[in-house]
């Protein structure tokens, strides 16, 4: 959704996208259609799949920026470090990645014991220097991440050169 408020915002100002969006839940994909409609955003397409295989999925698509939330939190290092490779090829010159990543917290004893969040996912909490060791290992040199002031959430946005 935040995508799609972004791009709303930007119409009136004459910048026009094209937005694909992935995601294994077919949900996702009725949800993200109601609100393209709602806002009257042009554009958007959904796409079911696996973001594993999210080169074939986005195999006509070469887009300037590739955003994943939320989902290194579930990926050990070796994996995640292929993913952002994968991801860095994908996007064309000049193009961004962001991505984000929760650090341990006090809340996370709660989480997991309580709602049961992250417990069977197996969820990682990293630091915002590992994160950003993470991209870089992932082959992007210039990176800027921004810690929220809480400090449980990093955004990173890391930049082909």
């Amino acid at each position: 959704q935040g995508v799609l408020n972004a791009v709303a915002e930007l119409m009136p100002h004459g910048v026009h996208v094209t937005v694909l969006l992935i995601d294994i839940d077919e949900m996702a994909g009725r949800y993200v259609k109601r609100i393209a409609t709602q806002s009257s955003i042009p554009n958007v397409e959904f796409r079911q799949g696996d973001i594993f295989r999210f080169e074939s999925l986005i195999a006509d698509f070469k887009p300037d920026i590739i955003e994943m939330l939320g989902f290194l939190d579930y990926l050990k290092d070796p994996l995640a470090i292929r993913m952002i490779r994968r991801i860095k090829k994908r996007l064309m010159p000049n193009g961004f990645f962001f991505t984000c990543h929760i650090h341990d917290n006090l809340e996370r004893d709660f989480l997991y014991n309580v709602v049961n969040w992250g417990r069977d996912a197996h969820m990682l909490y990293r630091t915002a220097e590992e994160l950003d060791e993470l991209v870089e290992r992932g082959g992007f040199s210039e990176r800027l991440i921004i810690t929220e002031p809480h400090g449980i959430h990093s955004i990173l946005r890391a930049k082909v050169q």
